[in-house]
């Protein structure tokens, strides 16, 4: 038995207040008075990068503080490019060992997203190497990516992540922003200016965490943060 939460992080007062999740009825963030930076930028801030497997690499910011995540070696959140458990099952076939039987997978139904359980066992580079792999195989996934601990459930990513814009800034500007970063507007919060759930188009290459830390990083939003789905497994 497993039970899913659909998380979105809250957006508050630059002070004591922090990021919280909340459940899937809808996005909730709350307001926030920090001085609003400017969206031109001297020199662009690298292109973001997709997160890479590392006991101490994982980190996502939780009002504008780095937080470390902790990976689980013992599953995989992927989307397979088709439906068909046998297609899937052969895709599977591809990974040799370092993936259980597709009978031991978890289906996740909203959004859509299969946790495939791993080899018990593995070891941080081998899941990293696998990942890659896993990734570059457009023929068999349309995302893969790392589950992480929290507490007693397991953080899930989604193509989701959330971001507050500084207020003032244009809609065209925002727009022009997530153009130049592969990423589309899916809705805004209500109730909060300048604040969206936005979609990476491309997880393959640049997943959800790690544009979300690019956008907080860049100075260019006052916070963003993944759409994580929480998780219970056990």
């Amino acid at each position: 038995m497993f039970i899913v939460y659909r998380v979105c992080f809250i957006l508050i007062l630059f002070g004591f207040l922090f990021l919280a999740g909340c459940v899937q009825s809808g996005d909730l963030v709350a307001a926030t008075n920090l001085p609003a930076p400017t969206l031109t930028v001297a020199t662009e801030p690298p292109e973001a990068q997709p997160t890479t497997p590392g006991e101490s690499d994982y980190y996502y910011y939780v009002d504008g503080v780095r937080v470390s995540l902790t990976p689980s070696f013992d599953w995989v959140s992927v989307k397979f490019v088709s439906d068909d458990p046998l297609l899937q099952a052969d895709v599977l076939n591809n990974f040799g060992n370092l993936l259980m039987p597709l009978d031991q997978a978890l289906n996740i139904p909203l959004p859509p997203v299969t946790l495939l359980r791993l080899r018990e066992g593995i070891a941080p580079q081998e899941f990293a190497d696998l990942l890659d792999v896993m990734r570059q195989d457009k023929n068999g996934f349309l995302q893969a990516a790392p589950v992480f601990y929290a507490e007693d459930v397991d953080l899930v990513m989604t193509d989701e992540f959330i971001a507050a814009f500084p207020a003032g800034i244009s809609q065209l500007e925002i727009d022009e922003v997530n153009s130049r970063q592969g990423v589309e507007l899916v809705k805004p919060v209500l109730g909060q200016e300048n604040t969206f759930v936005l979609r990476v188009t491309d997880v393959r290459t640049r997943d959800a965490l790690s544009m979300a830390n690019w956008y907080q990083e860049s100075g260019l939003v006052l916070h963003a943060a993944p759409n994580f789905l929480r998780i219970k497994t056990k």
